[in-house]
Formats: C-alpha cells, structure tokens, sequence
C-alpha cells in the first residue's frame, strides 16, 4: 500500500521509509510471521493510539444491551439532547463517578454515531457502532426463537 502512494505522487520514498522503520520499531505492530506490520491488538493498540475512544467504547459498550432497550421505547431515532440523557441515565454522569461519562466524552458519542449526518442518533446506527456481533447475534436468537 506504501509502494502505491509513493507511485502515485502521495508519498516520497523517504516518508515511506520512515513510515515502515516507525512501524518496525513500534511493538503495537506484528513483529514476525504471517501478519507482519499488521496491528497487535493483544498489545493494547487501539488503547494507546486512540485511548479517549477506547474509554469511551469501555463505559458504553458494557451497557449497550440496556442502551437499545430504552431506545426501543423512545423511538428509533434521538435528537441530540435526549441521546444526552440516554446516556447520562444509562451509562451515569462523570460528575457522579468515575464509571459516567463527561459532557465532552458525550459529544464525541453523538459526533461518532451520528454516522450519516442527519441531526439524530438512530438506534440502528448506536447498535452499528458498539454492540456490533453481540447485536446480530441475539437479534438473530431472539427473531428465530421458537419456544418449545
């Protein structure tokens, strides 16, 4: 991918080289074997180079099930404001406790996913976001649940 961008103008040769040396240097990354250079997940990667994300993702996405339930009954779309309260009822206010989110760690979660722009956050676009498989899962089980 790095040979292209330098074929194509984007990249000097040297960017690419400094590029794949940070890599080579930076433990985050597979050292060795098939996924040489890709990212190393178990080496907190995602912790380190995006770390308020991460936070924020920890404190939502361990209650993102009780999240879509109260969206179910507010409606498939929420403006702004009531997202806010969502989320300050379900996940808790940091000015509560540690667990709670801040007022500017809200405003992320809405920039983040409000993915199409509209001025809502949608259920589907939350559920998208942080439940990911553990929603198509139990979406699934739940759909095609015949009691016995």
């Amino acid at each position: 991918a790095l040979q292209q961008l330098v074929e194509k103008g984007k990249l000097t040769d040297r960017e690419r080289q400094t590029i794949i040396t940070s890599c080579e240097e930076d433990k985050r990354f597979v050292q060795n074997g098939r996924y040489v250079g890709y990212l190393d997940y178990n080496h907190d990667f995602l912790s380190y180079y995006i770390e308020d994300e991460m936070e924020i993702y920890g404190k939502v996405f361990k209650r993102w099930e009780e999240c879509d339930a109260k969206f179910e009954k507010l409606g498939s779309a929420l403006s702004y404001t009531e997202f806010e309260m969502l989320c300050r009822e379900v996940v808790g206010s940091s000015e509560d406790d540690n667990e709670g989110l801040k007022t500017e760690q809200i405003n992320f979660l809405i920039d983040v996913v409000d993915n199409n722009g509209d001025g809502t956050v949608g259920r589907s676009e939350f559920v998208e976001r942080y439940a990911r498989e553990d929603a198509q899962i139990q979406g699934a089980l739940r759909h095609h649940w015949h009691p016995l």
